[in-house]
This record gives structure tokens, C-alpha cells and sequence, in this order.
């Protein structure tokens, strides 16, 4: 019979308290009350969870950090925790976190147009967590002014921080774009549309954009007149879409820089009375599930999201254990899925 771990949560579950709590009370927080310290201790000894910790983790699981909290961002007047990239990363967060007996806190921190904090969450002013993830494009003043406030070990995943003192986990983009545009290029493609992007647009949706710009001046390709400016909106691709489409009648492939405005751009193109992929072929990148569902079923460039999780959960342990150890950046390699929405040049 598989006998599973017992976890942090497991020990809140049977005091009655938050997995914050727990933690809190098993690292001698003083602000919990004698009464549920007490709850906490006994709920851990009945389980065994301290004697499993030091028997079974005390190498692997480095035992630094009991909780870890993971902050996404989200904008003012935005909705929280919407985005399907993120939740598949975090996915892969609490998948390690339950594997290696971390409790898990996660929250969406709103943020000003120059990106910083409008308020921390409860789990920051309450000292509830002992590690952070920041997860998102744009965090680093975020991630600079918690690691002022509370001194956490602290990771980004999918974010840039060249400046600070922070290790991040990072989408292979250079990787992504030339797998996208080789494809193309071996179906004989040779007017290929940019969209999704503008030159203030997120690190990495500016790295594709570079990308592309890169690849198709190496083959003698590159036109500006088909590099739409746009925000990473599925409603504004499909606009710039109609506008080039119509402009550029001879324009037969189009990458788009994330696969929501790969939806906006193909949507615009089938309104103009076009075949995907015979009159014009469509890529995207993330491969989110939408990708599959969109009709032709789209080529995408696949990121690992769940694995970006997992790597971010070992490298924060690996941050809390030394340290001192100088800060690394981690490319998280991508994958071609080539679907239904391109096909060969057409002569």
C-alpha cells in the first residue's frame, strides 16, 4: 500500500488552523498564541510531521522554508489570477510544494503603472510565509521592496531582474521565435507578419519581438511594413490584423506572440474571407489549451509551464540554502506543436 507524506497541510488540517498558522507556530513565530502553538505541536507530534522532516528531508527538502507564498501580479482594475499561462506554473508550484511537504500560499499582489505594489497581501503583513515566488512580467520593484520589508528568500519565474539580486526562471524566447519562423520558412513562407507586441511591451514579449526582427533580416526578409504595433491584447491583434491583411494582400504567414493573439489574428483573417493555413498560415506561442480549441487547431510553440513551477519551488529551496551563492538565471527550453493552422506556400 503507498503510504503518502505528511504534510504541512495535513498538520493545519487536524489543529484547526491555517497552513499559515501552522507554519508559524512550528517556527516559534511570536505572535501565536500559546494555546495554538500548542494545538499546532501536538497535531504535528500525532502525525509524526517533525520526525518525517528531519528523518526523510533534512538533505533534500532543505528545511529553511515550510511556506512558500507565491505572488502574481495583476493590475490595477484588472481581474486577478486570470491568466491560463500562470495557472499551469503555479500548477507545477504546488505540485512540488505537496511533494515535498511545503505549505503553499498563493495571492495576487495589484500593482500601479509603474509597477509597484498598490498593498501587500495578508500573507506578507502577517509574516505567514518563509519563501517567495514572484510570478509575472514586471515584478522586480515588487520583489525589491518585499525583500526590503521582510528579508525572504526570494525567486522570479518569468521575469527579468538584470539589476538585482534575484535568480529567475525564464521562457527560452530566442529558442521559441526561431522554431516558429524555421517552420515557416520550411513551407516556403517569406512575407511573415509580426503581431502582438510594441516596443514597450513586456521583457519577453520584447525578446520575441527582437527575435523575429533578427531572424528575418538574416534571410534578407525582414519588412517593417509588416510589423504591427499592438498591446498583447486578443481584441487589438484582431483590428491590426484586418488593417494589414488588407494593406498587405501578399503577406501569406502570420506570427503572433502569444497564442490569445494568435485567436485575434486568425478570427481576422477567416473575416476577411481567408483559409487558414491555405491562403495564410498562423502561429502562436505559449500553447496554452486554447491553442487545441481553435478551429483550424493551432501550431504553437509549447513552453513547459509546469516544469517552470517545479524549477522555481528547487531554486528558491536551493536560494534559502546558500544563500550566498552568486544568482543564476535558468532557460527553460521550447518545444514546435505543429497543428492544423499552417500549411505549405501555395504558388
Amino acid at each position: 500500500m503507498l503510504v503518502m507524506p505528511i504534510t504541512l497541510q495535513d498538520v493545519a488540517k487536524l489543529a484547526g488552523v491555517s497552513v499559515g498558522t501552522a507554519s508559524q507556530a512550528l517556527n516559534n513565530n511570536p505572535k501565536v498564541t500559546e494555546e495554538t502553538r500548542s494545538r499546532v505541536l501536538d497535531a504535528a507530534r500525532t502525525l509524526g510531521y517533525v520526525l518525517k522532516e528531519r528523518r526523510e528531508h533534512a538533505v533534500q527538502r532543505m528545511p529553511t522554508i515550510s511556506v512558500i507564498g507565491v505572488l502574481c501580479k495583476h493590475d490595477v482594475g484588472e481581474p486577478a489570477l486570470a491568466n491560463p499561462f500562470y495557472s499551469h506554473i503555479i500548477s507545477g508550484i504546488e505540485t512540488e510544494c505537496r511533494k515535498l511537504g511545503i505549505g503553499l500560499m498563493v495571492s495576487s499582489i495589484e500593482v500601479n503603472p509603474e509597477n509597484r505594489p498598490v498593498e501587500w497581501p495578508a500573507m506578507l503583513d502577517n509574516q505567514m510565509v518563509n519563501g517567495l515566488i514572484f510570478l509575472g512580467t514586471q515584478l522586480e520593484a515588487a520583489a525589491y521592496a518585499a525583500k526590503q520589508k521582510l528579508n525572504l528568500p526570494t525567486i522570479l519565474v518569468d521575469s527579468y531582474a538584470p539589476s538585482l539580486p534575484f535568480d529567475s526562471i525564464l521562457t527560452d524566447n530566442v529558442q521559441g521565435v526561431e522554431l516558429a519562423l524555421n517552420h515557416l520558412l520550411s513551407l516556403g513562407h517569406r512575407r511573415i507578419a509580426l503581431l502582438g507586441s510594441q516596443e514597450s511591451c513586456p521583457p519577453s514579449i520584447l525578446e520575441r519581438r527582437k527575435t523575429y526582427m533578427r531572424v528575418m533580416g538574416e534571410h534578407g526578409l525582414f519588412d517593417a511594413r509588416y510589423v504591427a504595433n499592438s498591446k498583447l491584447s486578443r481584441a487589438e491583434v484582431y483590428r491590426e490584423a484586418l488593417v494589414l491583411l488588407k494593406q498587405h494582400p501578399e503577406i501569406t504567414a502570420l506570427f503572433a506572440c502569444n497564442d490569445d493573439t494568435a485567436a485575434g489574428a486568425m478570427a481576422a483573417a477567416q473575416e476577411l474571407g481567408l483559409n487558414v493555413p491555405h491562403d495564410v498560415s498562423v502561429v502562436g506561442f505559449d500553447n496554452i489549451a486554447l491553442a487545441g480549441e481553435l478551429s483550424p487547431p493551432l501550431t504553437t510553440i509549447h513552453v513547459h509551464k509546469n516544469w517552470m513551477g517545479i524549477l522555481g519551488v528547487r531554486l528558491l529551496l536551493e536560494r534559502a540554502a546558500h544563500p550566498e551563492k552568486p544568482k543564476s538565471t535558468t532557460l527553460v527550453s521550447t518545444q514546435l506543436v505543429i497543428r492544423e493552422s499552417t500549411a505549405p506556400l501555395r504558388h
